[in-house]
């Protein structure tokens, strides 16, 4: 099954790679990747959406779940799967500003974004088309940039909603 799943990465980054890529699409791809570092663009939203509709509870609620989603990705699944992000050769990835371990799975950017975009729309439900939209398109130039495999990608999809999920429901409960 693992085997598999390497296939079909490969093929997929094999593909994505071959695309010839408009500078202009190159750009933009690089602009949503960096508003998705480190959940910004989310926490952003939420905050100034927060204050808009005097709904505090709702960004406290996301900046601990990117907390707890920054946690769990990055120093924790991250470091124990150590997948090299399929642009770098070598047998260490490079460190990233912060000084931690710059590996492939899952998509923080993707974890993050599908971990917010639910939490949003349960409290501003008029935006949901926007945030998805967003969601997806951050998730997008990871691959687009190549600095991920799709699985990261799918599992990031998967973590972020799992995440979202457990922590609507336990917000329901009290």
């Amino acid at each position: 099954m693992l085997n598999q799943i390497k296939t079909l990465d490969h093929r997929f980054y094999q593909a994505l790679t071959k695309l010839k890529k408009p500078t202009g699409l190159t750009i933009v791809m690089k602009i949503l990747s960096l508003l998705g570092e480190n959940a910004f663009i989310w926490l952003v939203l939420s905050g100034f959406l927060a204050w808009q509709n005097n709904n505090f509870p709702s960004f406290y609620l996301m900046l601990i779940l990117q907390t707890g989603q920054f946690a769990l990705v990055s120093l924790l699944i991250k470091r124990l799967v150590k997948r090299p992000r399929p642009n770098y050769q070598q047998e260490d990835p490079p460190k990233t500003l912060f000084l931690f371990a710059s590996y492939s799975f899952p998509s923080g950017h993707t974890a993050a974004s599908f971990t917010a975009w639910p939490v949003l729309s349960y409290y501003f439900p008029r935006y949901t088309f926007y945030f998805i939209s967003l969601a997806l398109l951050i998730s997008f130039s990871r691959l687009y940039l190549a600095k991920h495999y799709f699985s990261d990608i799918l599992a990031g999809i998967v973590l972020g909603l799992l995440l979202s999920g457990i922590t609507l429901f336990l917000s329901n409960l009290f």
